[in-house]
């Protein structure tokens, strides 16, 4: 299965509300193991920034 997340709220410097909780799930999405075969898909306008570059095994942007 491939997820595809748009994360480029969560990649703004300056952050709010909804910046911040697209910040966070993603960065708590990232500690659930990936099973074989899957993988997850950052989207950003930008290069991923302030802790969501560093991408586990399965995740790529």
């Amino acid at each position: 299965m491939i997820i595809g997340i748009d994360a480029s709220r969560a990649n703004r410097k300056q952050k709010t509300g909804i910046e911040w909780y697209s910040y966070y799930l993603i960065q708590e999405l990232k500690k659930i193991p990936v099973r074989q075969g899957d993988k997850f898909i950052l989207y950003s306008f930008d290069r991923l920034k302030s802790g969501l570059e560093n991408l586990p095994e399965g995740w790529q942007e």
